[in-house]
């Protein structure tokens, strides 16, 4: 019988691998993200281009985990979608203008 865990695991290194496998990836990731956010010049936009994350999410779930697109997440995606290119076209008009 066994008492706690498989037999002939050590659990230590194990552990260890991980601890490393899910730190190093988290750790690199919200290091790009930062440094991608950093050049964003106009700090106003900063929220509207975080929120494509969001769109790239569910996107992974649909391909990857087949997961289904009903109305409203296609009415978040197209309202994120649409936010992000009114921002950028450099068309709107500000509150001082």
């Amino acid at each position: 019988m066994y008492a706690s865990g498989a037999q002939g695991v050590n659990t230590a290194p194990v552990l260890g691998w991980s601890a490393l496998f899910a730190l190093l990836p988290t750790v690199i990731a919200y290091l790009l993200y930062y440094r991608g956010i950093q050049k964003i010049r106009d700090s106003s936009r900063v929220p509207v281009q975080a929120s494509v994350e969001c769109v790239v999410a569910v996107g992974i779930g649909v391909l990857a985990l087949h997961e289904t697109l009903g109305t409203v997440k296609l009415l978040g995606i197209a309202r994120v979608l649409g936010s992000v290119l009114l921002m950028n076209s450099g068309t709107q008009k500000t509150a001082c203008s």
